[in-house]
Parts: C-alpha cells; sequence; structure tokens
C-alpha cells in the first residue's frame, strides 16, 4: 500500500497479518455477541458489547496503518488526525452486522497522506468483514455538510472519539451547536422531512408482515428522531437521563426505555437469522435460528415478537 510516499519494507505482511487478526475478531466478535443474547442479556448490553468489540478492531487496524508510515509521517498523523465514530457506532447502539461508521477527522495534512490511510482503512475493514461507512473530512468540512444535510448532521451529533487529538472534536461540538441555534427552525423541518422520506419508502409497521424494524414506522428510527430532536431543542441528544431532569417536559424514563430495549432485541435476532442462512455457530444454533434463504433482509422481520421468537428484554 503506498500513501504518496515510500511505504516501510514490511508493510505487505503487516497488512496481510492484520486483516486475517481482525477477521477472526470479527468473527470472535459476532459469536460473543450472540452467545450473549442467548444467556438472556437485554439487547441494548448486546449492542454496546458490539460497539466496544468493533471499536477495538478498528483502532487495531488504523494504527497499524499508521504505524507502517514513516516515523515523522506517523508522529504527524496522530498530532492531526482524530478518528470519529458516528451514527450507531458513536451511540454505542451496534447490531451484529451494523455499518461501522467512521469519519477521520484533521486539521493539516501536511503530507498529502489522510486520504491513503483512509482507502486502507476502508479496504482492511471490509476485506475483515465490516460494512464500512466513511468519511474524511476538516471541521469546518464536517459544518459545512450538516447544515444543508440532514444525514450528515444527525450523524456528527453523537460523535464519539477513538483515538488521535480531542481538539477537533471539542472544536468541533461548540460549532455544531451554533449551528442549531442559528438555524434551528430549518435543521427541525430538514431532519422531519428527510424521516418522512425514509417512512414512505419502508412503508408502516403496522400495514406489513415484515416491516423493516430500523426504518419503518415507529421502528428504531424514529427512537432516534426523539434524540436528535432532544440535541435541537436542550442541546444534547434526549435520552432517558435527559427526560428525568427538570428542564425537560418527557419525564416518562419507563415508557422511553422499553420500546427501545425491545426494538433492539428484534434487530439483533433479526440480522442473526439472515447470518443462519449462510453460516451457523454454536450460539446460533442455540437461539434457534435456522436458515430462512440468504436474500432476506436482515431488518425486514416482523416487530411480533412471535415472529423474531423473542420477547421484550
Amino acid at each position: 500500500m503506498t500513501f504518496g510516499i515510500e511505504p516501510q519494507p514490511d508493510t505487505t505482511m503487516t497488512r496481510r497479518s492484520v486483516v486475517a487478526r481482525a477477521a477472526a475478531g470479527v468473527a470472535e466478535a459476532r459469536e460473543r455477541m450472540a452467545a450473549q443474547r442467548a444467556a438472556g442479556s437485554p439487547g441494548t448490553q448486546v449492542c454496546t458489547l458490539a460497539s466496544d468489540l468493533f471499536e477495538t478492531i478498528v483502532l487495531d487496524v488504523y494504527h497499524t496503518i499508521v504505524e507502517a508510515l514513516p516515523t515523522e509521517t506517523a508522529a504527524h498523523v496522530r498530532r492531526e488526525v482524530a478518528v470519529v465514530a458516528h451514527g450507531g457506532f458513536g451511540r454505542r447502539e451496534m447490531a451484529p452486522y451494523s455499518d461501522v461508521d467512521v469519519m477521520l477527522l484533521y486539521d493539516r495534512d501536511r503530507d498529502g497522506v489522510v486520504p491513503g490511510i483512509a482507502r486502507q482503512l476502508l479496504q482492511d475493514l471490509f476485506d475483515a468483514g465490516l460494512d464500512v461507512g466513511q468519511s474524511v473530512r476538516t471541521v469546518p468540512e464536517a459544518i459545512r455538510l450538516a447544515e444543508r444535510d440532514a444525514t450528515v448532521f444527525s450523524t456528527l451529533i453523537e460523535s464519539r472519539l477513538l483515538a488521535g487529538p480531542s481538539r477537533l472534536l471539542d472544536r468541533l461540538r461548540p460549532r455544531l451547536s451554533l449551528l442549531v441555534d442559528r438555524h434551528r427552525p430549518r435543521l427541525l423541518r430538514q431532519l422531519m422531512e428527510a424521516r418522512g422520506e425514509e417512512r414512505d419508502r419502508h412503508g408502516r409497521s403496522a400495514s406489513l408482515l415484515q416491516p423493516n424494524v430500523k426504518r419503518s414506522r415507529g421502528g428504531l428510527r424514529d427512537i432516534q428522531m426523539v434524540r436528535w430532536i432532544g440535541f435541537l431543542g436542550w442541546g444534547k441528544p434526549l435520552s432517558v437521563a435527559l427526560c428525568c431532569e427538570t428542564r425537560c417536559p418527557l419525564r416518562m424514563p419507563t415508557p422511553c426505555e422499553r420500546p427501545v430495549r425491545f426494538s433492539w432485541v428484534c434487530g439483533s435476532i433479526c440480522i442473526w437469522r439472515l447470518a443462519a442462512a449462510t453460516t451457523s455457530s454454536p450460539a446460533t444454533s442455540r437461539l434457534g435460528l435456522l436458515p430462512n434463504g440468504a436474500s432476506r433482509r436482515a431488518q425486514g422481520c416482523s416487530l411480533s415478537s412471535g415472529s423474531c421468537g423473542t420477547t421484550a428484554a
């Protein structure tokens, strides 16, 4: 691999070993998630475990790529580039086969290596068995995109630093809040319009035998919308904890919490059911996930507990 500079002599061998290590880690992580769910852990705990395990894999691959650079260039990258998790990865709400959303946030790219690092990170994680949503941005670029794109705005709301200098994310967050202060009505309208279009594409849950547990009306995306609207109104994503604060009128922690737990259980079970169509493991066998056809969409399982073979956690 090259980044516009001469690679270290053992780069190819290092890359092969890290991809093999990452692939083994991904398989082990999914087995651990299935085993934890089979043991009766709540869906939200499984999602947190998934986030932690995938974070370890992403950082192992990223640090290996950086270490393969010449010493001075690697030191510059560590000072000027931050690895940021966002979307579900940032919220630590990962299902076993969720996209891993990663942003390389940088200040200066003195040697022009950041795009090459991003390409290699994407390729290695893909080869290891992960689906990656990746972006490369400076802080001003991220804010400009968030202003006009509801999807970018919503993913940046819950960004989380994985590696690199914290100052970059510390600069991004207040600028995102300032964007909200200046354009709150427009940002809210963009979020609502984008969600409405998504609902229309995927149908109403009550009208479908197999609604999309994430994107259909009443699915996980509507729960996430509450969090994003909370950021627009109160300056941080609305959560069960925030519902208990006196400045928020929605003081209903238990009604908020149960749909979240149940939806994540359904989503995880459906994804494992799809995976069982092509693979098998002791944990998925214990869950009774028999092959149902590889073409079945991972998130297309019914929200009915009987159809998913689960109950609210």
